[in-house]
């Protein structure tokens, strides 16, 4: 005859976690029976309620009371999103501190020319110093905006240094290098679209087999009617 003892030594050596006290859960109980092909009544009441010692039974682990003010987690079904990489600010910082001096006179100004000596390390210094803080957490949106809008900036960049420029034309010694450095680094991005944009006519060609001119259809769109032959005269 099975008692408490002997389906907690089964339910051990099955993987199953029990405690040393207790009642035993259902699930335990139906898979001993199952195993061991006792009658449903006979095993229930074979496993007491109370411990082997005559100690009063846990209460299960599904029905334990809460403690006061407890409040059982529930799943949302959301994913938590992945932590995104830290971006360096160092291009952030620097590009700032050589603005900054430009701003402040360059080398016509004391200052400007301190800020100039310093500014081709300044950002490995300034990166040193703010990694893990909290002025790390403020930059890093603009240094992941630095960092992969580099062709946004290319692209926006010069039109509204441009305008700046005329608007003010005293801001063009400061915003002549910023200028500069926009338009060389769209020059590297027009250079790859260009060739991508050959291989992109080149592939329609093949396809078509005839030369794809998208001016020459744009002006056969807007071309002026051409008006109709007129029938010759026959002379009688």
């Amino acid at each position: 005859m099975s008692d408490a003892t002997d389906i907690r030594d089964w339910a051990r050596s099955k993987g199953y976690e029990v405690g040393a006290r207790g009642n035993l859960p259902r699930n335990i109980r139906d898979a001993y029976q199952a195993e061991h092909g006792a009658p449903e009544s006979e095993a229930l009441s074979e496993v007491p309620d109370a411990d082997d010692d005559g100690a009063p039974p846990e209460t299960p682990p599904e029905t334990a009371p809460k403690t006061a003010g407890e409040i059982t987690p529930r799943s949302t079904g959301r994913k938590t999103p992945p932590k995104k990489r830290r971006v360096s600010v160092e291009g952030v910082a620097g590009g700032a501190w050589t603005l900054l001096s430009r701003v402040l006179g360059g080398d016509a100004h004391p200052v400007g020319r301190v800020l100039a000596l310093q500014s081709p390390v300044a950002g490995l210094v300034i990166e040193d110093a703010v990694k893990g803080t909290a002025v790390d957490s403020i930059l890093q949106p603009l240094a992941r905006l630095t960092s992969g809008g580099k062709q946004v900036g290319a692209l926006i960049g010069p039109p509204l240094l441009v305008g700046a420029i005329t608007q003010r034309p005293a801001l063009y010694p400061v915003l002549r290098e910023p200028l500069a450095e926009c338009l060389l680094t769209w020059y590297e991005i027009a250079a790859d679209k260009q060739e991508e944009l050959r291989k992109r006519v080149a592939r329609l060609e093949k396809k078509m087999g005839e030369k794809v001119d998208v001016y020459a259809a744009i002006d056969a769109i807007f071309a002026p009617p051409q008006e109709a032959p007129q029938p010759e005269s026959v002379v009688v």
